[in-house]
């Protein structure tokens, strides 16, 4: 049975095409994360840090730099949060229009909503929710991004007051960036095979993953079961990028 997917992306920094080191070479390719989605029937099993986990052990293994579309999903950020990313702001985008009448140029900010990077706070809820709260200012801001049907799938509760004790401060429409100490295996928690799933089943009872949230992995059986179908998943493209790309690495410095 299908768990999920994740949606990624592999690229390369055309800077880098012009350096005759392979080296050199090998730090130009980037695998962007795009999305996630966990079937509604495997959900409430901490999937969705178990599918992170892979993705991102995977690019240790293949040497090739993890980054992250704009993220819009509060769990999904503090997911991302908790395993060392930090989010990087991107400023207001401007377009020029040129006045004649006046012979003048002025610009005006074009703001989306659902692309203005905001912070929020995240916290959970007496029921389980998850608890968003944003700043009196913000907080028509932060509405305006989420439709009801989004609240609803998320089991998001959006809150003009802050709650008791507070909760996790993230950003959310703005792309995440590992930590420089990335390549580290021992940084970032999860990140080890032998530990993911002892990791996974109690953040999956706890507050915080994207997937729906509910009871933890049952017994050893079961974990191996989601390892084996979560790296059958994972694996294949990113092990034949690794290969794809050492060959060209060996072709380059051969030449």
């Amino acid at each position: 049975a299908l768990l999920g997917f994740v949606l990624l992306e592999t690229s390369t920094d055309d800077d880098d095409d012009d350096d005759d080191d392979a080296e050199e070479q090998r730090k130009g390719y980037v695998s962007t994360f795009r999305g996630i989605e966990v079937t509604t029937d495997a959900r409430g099993r901490g999937l969705s840090t178990l599918f992170i986990s892979v993705w991102l052990k995977l690019c240790l293994q293949a040497d090739v730099t993890p980054a992250t579309v704009s993220i819009n999903k509060p769990l999904l950020a503090l997911t991302f949060v908790r395993f060392g990313f930090t989010p990087k702001i991107k400023s207001t985008t401007t377009t020029t229009t040129t006045t004649e009448t006046f012979g003048t140029t002025r610009k005006r900010k074009r703001i989306s909503v659902r692309k203005t990077p905001l912070q929020i706070e995240v916290s959970k809820g007496k029921t389980g929710e998850a608890r968003i709260y944003s700043s009196p200012r913000d907080f028509e801001n932060l509405q305006a991004g989420f439709t009801q049907t989004e609240l609803r799938t998320q089991n998001l509760v959006l809150s003009e007051t802050p709650s008791n004790p507070r909760g996790k401060v993230i950003q959310i429409r703005t792309h995440y960036f590992p930590p420089e100490s990335y390549k580290e295996e021992t940084v970032l928690y999860g990140l080890r095979l032998d530990a993911l799933q002892e990791e996974c089943g109690r953040q999956s009872s706890s507050f915080g993953d994207d997937d729906g949230g509910g009871s933890s992995i049952a017994n050893d059986d079961d974990d191996e079961w989601v390892s084996d179908k979560v790296s059958k998943i994972l694996i294949g493209p990113l092990r034949g990028f690794k290969e794809e790309k050492e060959m060209g690495c060996r072709e380059s410095v051969q030449k």
